[in-house]
């Protein structure tokens, strides 16, 4: 008997190696080419964001090294620095790779591995959850294959949808959704089984999703509650009170951590809340991901409905395509399956749900509900993205799709073409095959002097605001700058920097003279984004100040080095 039960636990083992390392092909198929071009030059995304978390892996390690607070910097915004309680820092995703950050001096390439690895566990916890959401999987004595394809097409489909993927451009805290399936899976270990194992468990992963990102612990809330209002009757109350005592204790953690923040928003909540920007239109859950097989299909005019909503910023946001065949897939389901309805009603209300919230202010019902949630939510105005919300649509569309799948499936003679039908969707519609958004940028050879300099200066970038690969050239340099660029920081941080522009654009040489030396601001940078509509415009600078030295130009970035007398 235990040979046999030894035997099976070697079977489950080498059964989730060999997922997991499907998952880790699949991802570097959809990333081949970061592999030709150098994985250790070329960062996955576009020159905006990522470099921003490239700069969170290097402070996070320098302020656990020298025992500073994580939540505080004056390495950006010197001398005033600014809390990092609002900042994308994902401190859970830099802990994932943090062993890596003292075996690996490249950045980038921790990075990359960072992205990489968020795929492949997305695919993986996803594949787990769905194993114990489709019925748990104790006392089996044989492998399941068609519950098994079924599981792992779920998680390709949610580690590689359209939503996802576009997050690798630069947003690796909303690329980070591989733990919301491990939470769900053990909320739903807690409310069906008795074991304060996973309370503890549960209670330590909504925590790694706080940190990895604020939307994500948001989001779940809003997953329980609707599971909990569909499910009220089922539950039993020792379940129950295991849920709330995991709750009660991962926000007690949350709370002795973030206490400050809370205070700061309650005293500056204006100051924090913004209004609505990048939501989109219903025609978004339509339109394909340019990095997949079916965007070529699509004719150019149709194409331009990504355009369509007034707030309309960027693809990163826009990209929420539900898929036509999965759509269409999901309806005949429900239509064939109406008796399995009651099972999985919750997720049907929530895909509408939040299908509906994701429009933001392109509707007037949208909009109202928005309103209605922040008025009743606390901190949920501080989250001014509606088209994010999708996220629930996404993962609601993944469950309903696994669910009814499997429970045809089963039933279907002809399952290997149902199965293969639902790989060539994932294919088509999903899969990234034709990604090809990654960045690359030289390092001047004056910062590499500046690394080595033990010279005590400080460093203006320009543009002073949104220049993320100032942030980057500091984590080479190790000198503090007057900017940054952080997803909230303190109003009094920029105190420095309006003085500064005063001065500047009413030629106060005096002025610009005294803020320079006290600060013993020795260098200009000028990074890859700068035009003519800036601050502190290049020409305003130079032209009220004599001493000053171009030091070098590489790729559109300029560095000046000022002679400021003693």
């Amino acid at each position: 008997m235990l040979e046999g039960f030894s035997q099976m636990k070697v079977k489950e083992i080498l059964e989730h190696i060999i997922i997991i390392e499907i998952y880790t092909l699949l991802t570097i198929l959809a990333f081949r080419k970061l592999f030709i071009l150098g994985i250790d030059k070329w960062i996955i995304g576009d020159h905006g964001d990522a470099w921003q978390f490239i700069w969170n892996f290097w402070w996070v390690k320098k302020a656990i090294l020298e025992r500073r607070n994580i939540f505080y910097t004056d390495y950006l915004f010197y001398p005033h620095g600014t809390h990092l309680y609002f900042h994308t820092l994902n401190l859970a995703g830099i802990f994932m790779v943090f062993p890596l950050l003292f075996l690996i001096e490249n950045l980038i390439l921790v990075y990359n591995i960072a992205v990489l690895l968020t795929f492949i566990l997305s695919g993986y916890f996803m594949y787990l959850f769905l194993h114990y959401f489709l019925g748990g999987d104790k006392k089996r004595k044989r492998i399941d294959w068609t519950k098994e394809i079924i599981c792992f097409l779920g998680g390709c489909m949610y580690a590689f949808s359209p939503y996802v993927v576009l997050k690798a451009l630069g947003y690796f805290n909303l690329l980070s959704v591989q733990w919301f399936p491990l939470v769900l899976l053990f909320t739903f270990k807690i409310l069906n089984e008795k074991s304060f194992k996973n309370t503890f468990i549960l209670s330590v992963l909504l925590v790694i999703l706080f940190f990895a990102d604020f939307h994500y612990f948001y989001y779940y809330f809003i997953f329980a509650g609707f599971y909990l209002l569909f499910s009220v009757t089922k539950i039993k109350p020792e379940g129950f009170l295991n849920f709330a005592l995991a709750i009660l204790a991962s926000s007690l953690v949350l709370f002795l951590v973030y206490s400050p923040a809370f205070s700061m928003y309650k005293a500056n909540r204006s100051g924090y809340v913004r209004d609505y920007f990048q939501t989109i239109t219903a025609y978004n859950y339509f339109l394909a991901s340019p990095f997949t097989m079916v965007y070529k299909i699509f004719p150019r005019d149709l194409l331009s409905l990504y355009f369509l909503s007034e707030n309309y910023n960027m693809l990163i946001d826009s990209i929420v395509y539900y898929g036509i065949g999965y759509l269409t897939l999901l309806a005949a389901s429900v239509f064939i399956q109406r008796n399995k309805l009651h099972k999985v009603g919750f997720l049907l209300a929530l895909l509408v749900f939040s299908s509906m919230i994701a429009l933001g202010n392109s509707t007037p019902v949208s909009l109202k509900m928005n309103d209605l949630l922040r008025g009743i939510l606390p901190f949920f105005d501080l989250l001014p993205v509606p088209a994010r919300h999708s996220f629930l649509g996404l993962l609601s569309l993944v469950l309903l799709t696994s669910f009814f799948a499997y429970n045809f499936v089963i039933k279907l003679k002809g399952r290997v073409f149902f199965l293969f039908l639902l790989t060539l969707i994932f294919m088509i519609e999903y899969f990234p095959l034709n990604y090809s958004s990654y960045y690359h940028v030289d390092t001047p050879r004056a910062i590499d002097e500046l690394a080595t300099s033990n010279e005590n200066v400080s460093i203006l970038n320009i543009p002073h605001m949104g220049n993320t690969q100032g942030m980057y050239f500091q984590t080479i340099h190790g000198k503090k700058i007057l900017d940054g660029f952080v997803s909230r920081h303190d109003p009094k941080s920029a105190i420095i920097l309006n003085k500064l522009y005063e001065a500047i654009n009413e030629c106060n040489k005096w002025q610009i003279k005294k803020i320079f030396e006290e600060l013993k601001t020795r260098y200009i940078i000028v990074n890859h984004n700068y035009g003519e509509d800036y601050n502190f415009s290049l020409n305003k600078v130079f032209k009220c100040l004599q001493n000053w030295e171009l030091k070098e130009t590489i790729q559109n970035t300029k560095i000046f080095e000022l002679f400021i007398p003693d």
